[in-house]
């Protein structure tokens, strides 16, 4: 138990030794089938889609839960008032009950493309040592590197490097890509109040909520902005390489939106437009 503990406190220290960083970094992945939608038998089945899940050694699960616990409230404060997931007790639920109070406004409900997978870590990582260095230098060791993954395909193993995106089973995962979701989080409130501000005056500037638990998204505005807030969430999204699944894209609103336009930040922002599909069959009264 002592040889143990000074061993994770080592590796959590950011002093893991080159001949057993080598082993840590190489992982088995096993692809699983996901289900997406409704199961076989039922009258509209989907198909299902494969997740790779990585078994990640006890030793390196230990290092990361504890330079994580020790920044925790740190982390917490540092990615409030958006992230849900990290810090906030019970945090779907509340994000379920926020969005529930806001249905005044349209709520939209954005998921990613293997977001989690995906991810550009250097982004989270700008952020990461200046607010939880610790938690920074222990993750850094894993991933601020390329890995090997070892994919099993068949019989077999297939070798894959990866440099982007978070491992599922990492204690230290859900903290550094939500670091990496505050940057365009932060991004799209700033041009929203802004939006907001320009078309609707200035005491609209704060009537907008957004929610996030990892990679889901929610976002509420009035329904007038909604086509304003597509290409600003898009482009905000993209900076930590976030893009949108537009198969999954959900939108609430009592009152109708304005229809779908192509540009609507012509004159207002251009550097935020971004090719948008059209979203109307999306929208649910």
């Amino acid at each position: 138990l002592t040889g143990l503990t000074r061993m994770v406190a080592v590796v959590a220290g950011g002093y893991t030794p080159r001949c057993l960083l080598n082993v840590m970094l190489l992982d088995k992945v096993t692809p699983l089938l996901k289900d997406i939608g409704a199961p076989e038998g039922s009258e509209s089945p989907r198909p299902r889609k494969v997740r790779p899940i990585e078994g990640k050694d006890t030793l390196r699960k230990l290092s990361t839960r504890v330079a994580y616990e020790m920044q925790k409230d740190d982390i917490a404060q540092a990615l409030r008032p958006y992230q849900m997931a990290v810090g906030v007790p019970g945090g779907a639920e509340v994000m379920s009950k926020a969005a529930a109070d806001a249905f005044d406004l349209a709520i939209i409900k954005i998921d990613g493309t293997s977001a989690f997978n995906l991810q550009d870590r250097r982004v989270a990582f700008q952020t990461m040592y200046r607010v939880a260095p610790l938690t920074a230098i222990a993750l850094g060791q894993f991933y601020q590197k390329t890995s090997e993954k070892l994919i099993q395909v068949g019989d077999h193993y297939q070798s894959v490097f990866v440099h982007t995106g978070w491992e599922q089973g990492d204690p230290g995962a859900p903290p550094g890509f939500s670091f990496g979701m505050d940057v365009s989080l932060r991004q799209l409130a700033s041009w929203l109040e802004t939006s907001l501000a320009t078309n609707m005056g200035p005491h609209m500037r704060d009537n907008y909520r957004l929610w996030s638990y990892l990679d889901d998204l929610a976002i509420a505005v009035p329904a007038s902005m909604v086509n304003h807030t597509m290409h600003y969430a898009t482009a905000a999204l993209e900076k930590s390489g976030y893009t949108v699944n537009w198969g999954k894209l959900e939108i609430y609103a009592k009152v109708s939106p304005p229809r779908w336009l192509p540009d609507p930040l012509r004159d207002e922002a251009p550097e935020a437009h971004r090719n948008v599909p059209d979203w109307t069959p999306k929208w649910t009264t």
